[in-house]
């Protein structure tokens, strides 16, 4: 049985420095891919040392915890609060509100479409400054999550394996679905000025026919 406690502890001083360094890099991938790919390297030579070793005693390599999102492809028991460490301990250093901005993206009892200001990096500014420079933005709760979801997948994966995940090629069946799940937030939004529940008809003999779409 793997004690995640050993495992998953907050990053050690240097592993904190390397961070900062390599998004740094990232942001300034365009100035100097050498750059880039030394951060990187630095980076994912502290998490081998973190969890080499087979330290989460499984079969698995380590990297597939983080380049695997475990809604779409959950490996195992344990993938779902490797991924969250990495994903929320990337995301602290994106922004000083991150605490507040789980906590909000968490809370059941929000709605999607609910609105919250926090700060969060500025990637042109930083880009500009030659540091990490924040600045408040207002987003729905469905952006917000989306925001730090797709963040963790774009840089903080990379950053931390040293690789990228696989490119999925979604299907025509999966992109209309993909369209059929925005239509429902829009139906259904506070916002809208339609007739709701004819187009909640129209939404529902679709999943009759065999089309799933997210429906919250």
């Amino acid at each position: 049985m793997t004690d995640l406690k050993t495992v998953l502890k907050p990053l050690t001083k240097t592993e904190d420095e390397k961070l900062d360094t390599a998004i740094g890099a990232a942001i300034n991938k365009t100035l100097s891919v050498e750059a880039a790919k030394t951060a990187n390297a630095a980076m994912k030579e502290a998490f081998e040392k973190r969890f080499g070793k087979n330290r989460l005693k499984t079969n698995l390599d380590w990297t597939q915890y983080f380049l695997n999102s475990p809604s779409k492809n959950c490996l195992d028991s344990i993938h779902v609060d490797v991924y969250n460490w990495g994903r929320d301990m990337f995301c602290e250093k994106l922004s000083p509100d991150y605490a507040a901005i789980r906590e909000f993206c968490d809370d059941g009892d929000i709605k999607g479409t609910a609105k919250a200001a926090f700060t969060w990096l500025n990637k042109e500014e930083t880009y500009a400054n030659k540091k990490l420079t924040f600045t408040t933005r207002e987003k729905t709760k469905q952006a917000w999550q989306s925001l730090c979801n797709t963040e963790f997948s774009k840089y903080g994966k990379e950053i931390i394996t040293g690789r990228r995940s696989a490119k999925v090629t979604k299907t025509g069946k999966e992109k209309f679905e993909q369209k059929l799940s925005s239509l429902f937030r829009a139906v259904n939004a506070d916002d809208f000025e339609g007739n709701a529940v004819e187009c909640n008809a129209l939404l529902t003999k679709f999943r009759s026919l065999g089309f799933t779409f997210k429906s919250e």
